[in-house]
This record gives structure tokens, sequence and C-alpha cells, in this order.
């Protein structure tokens, strides 16, 4: 060890010139390069099945192209074209309203449900935990004929049994104002319990001391509800409703199977408007600028739940 002379007279020991930092990284890098390895396969399958799509799908959005003829150079007319459609616009309001039919309405319900059975009263949670998750394993084709059966406006199910109590039959599949809450109830039958499952992990971190404590002083089922369980389940409801949104504007296949997107586009979401303009008509380079608009609307949706969340929790 070498020594350094201090002005005091004292000799010190001098200390090693300490590695550059950018150094260090790299060397940590080669020694942990079989790391790498395990995650390269990821990288590649996101960089060429996620990245490289989108970013293609972005640029095709300048296009007009069908698939079979050279596609051709249109600038930014696709989305003036996409401004003065009116389906557009038509099917971008069936999206909205979906939001709103089912996002809030399924976030509370799949809560209150994972409330219930975390509860001590209830028995063979495992047995409530596999029901609830056989709806979203159920083939969406066989969901759909299930409830074509029961919405059916002469002969269904639901409308005979509602003229048997004296209430008129309700065009569920053949009104335009109805189509959109059939939608909304297969989708709510769907997914509900998945999120439920989610709601019930989140719920089990909760402390059983924090909810003794509040007995203690007093309070009640209810006032525990909204004073315990909704604060500390805030960032799983956040999650619930970013990944129920996603979910919801990616779905193509209730409309599809259900509704065929009748009456009158009246229950056609926009994502599988856009479904119909890539695939059924070829018209790819439309197509990708609203898949583009998609993809503008989800990102805003996200921050503005972020954004709302932060603010609320300061």
């Amino acid at each position: 060890m070498t020594t350094q002379l201090t002005r005091s007279g004292r000799v010190n020991p001098a200390r090693a010139p300490r590695p550059s930092k950018k150094t260090g990284r790299w060397a940590e890098a080669r020694r942990n390069k079989h790391v790498y390895l395990w995650v390269l396969p990821f990288v590649l399958f996101f960089l060429f099945v996620d990245l490289y799509p989108t970013l293609w799908g972005f640029g095709l959005s300048m296009f007009d192209w069908d698939g079979f003829t050279p596609a051709v150079f249109v600038g930014g007319e696709n989305f003036i074209r996409m401004a003065q459609d009116p389906l557009f616009w038509t099917t971008t309001w069936n999206t909205l309203v979906l939001l709103v039919l089912i996002v809030p309405f399924r976030t509370l319900l799949a809560l209150v449900l994972a409330a219930m059975i975390n509860s001590a009263v209830v028995r063979r949670k495992q047995f409530f935990t596999s029901f609830l998750l056989l709806p979203n394993v159920t083939a969406i084709v066989v969901v759909a004929i299930i409830f074509q059966v029961l919405l059916i406006t002469n002969g269904g199910l639901i409308n005979t049994m509602l003229v048997q109590v004296g209430i008129p039959a309700v065009p569920w599949l053949d009104s335009t104002e109805w189509s959109k809450v059939s939608l909304a109830i297969l989708n709510l039958w769907k997914a509900t319990g998945y999120f439920t499952l989610i709601m019930l992990a989140g719920l089990q971190q909760i402390p059983k001391t924090t909810y003794e404590a509040a007995q203690l002083d007093g309070a009640g089922p209810i006032r525990s509800f909204f004073s315990i369980t909704v604060p500390q389940m805030r960032n799983v409801i956040i999650f619930v409703v970013i990944v129920s949104t996603i979910w919801l504007v990616q779905n193509i296949a209730d409309a599809m199977v259900l509704t065929q997107g009748g009456p009158s586009y009246s229950s056609t979401p926009l994502m599988y408007f856009m479904f119909i303009k890539a695939f059924e008509q070829f018209d790819l380079g439309y197509a990708a600028a609203i898949s583009l608009v998609l993809f503008v609307m989800m990102s805003l949706l996200s921050a503005g739940t972020f954004a709302v969340n932060r603010k609320t929790t300061r």
C-alpha cells in the first residue's frame, strides 16, 4: 500500500484510484453476459412481433393500399377522410358508450364480489373462484350462441320471462338503442369473474388486524368497505380500470358473433370497424390510420387515469 505525506506531517495511506463508472458497468455486463442471453428471446420477440409491425402500421397510414396493387403515398388524406367519415364517428361513439356502460360497473361489481368471497362468512372459497373464472375460459362462440338464445326478440328466454310478468318484450338485438346494452351484458358476464380474482388477490394483502381495529371502533361492514377496503385497493382498482379498458377497446369478437355490428352499425365498436376496413374491404391504409387513432386514444386514457390517481393520492 502506498503512503502520502500531508501538510501536518502525518502519513496517510493513499487511496487506490476508483475505476470509472462506465468501465465498471461494462465489466459487470461482460461478467453477466449469460443473463442477457436469457433475455434475448423476449427482446427479439418484442422487436419483430410488436415494435416493427407497430411502426410499419404507422407508416402504412400514409398510403393507399389494398394489399395487392402497389401502395400509393397519399400523406394525410386518410386522416382527412376519417374526420369526414360518419361511420368513424358512429363507431367511436359506440366505443365510448360501451366503456361507460361496462368499465365502471364491472370494476365495482368485481370489488363487491371479491369482498364477499373474502369475508369470513363465505366457505369453500376455491369453488367460488373456479366458478367465477368459468365464463372467461369458455369459447366466445359458445357464449354468443347462448346469449342469442336468451336475448332474441321473439321466443327468447328473457323476453318470455318478461312477458309472463307483464313487461313488453325488449328488442335486445334488433334495436339501435338496446344492441349496445346487449353487448355490455355479454361482456360483463364473460370478464367480470377474471377481474374479481384480481380484486380478491389484492384484498388478501390487506391485514385482517385493520378490520378488527375498525370493528372495535364501532365501524360496520359498509363503513369498513368504504373507509378501509376502497383506499387500500386504490392501485388494484386503477390496474383493473386500465386493463379492462384496453381489453374492451381491443375486443371485436363479442360484436362480431352476437350482433354482427348491427343494426345499422349501432353496435360496431371502432376496433371492429377497423377490422371491417382492413379484412373485408381491403382498405389497409385507412385501417392503419384508424389504428393510429386508437393508439392515441388508449395512451390518453391511460395517462389520464394515472394523472387522476396521482392527484387523489397527494
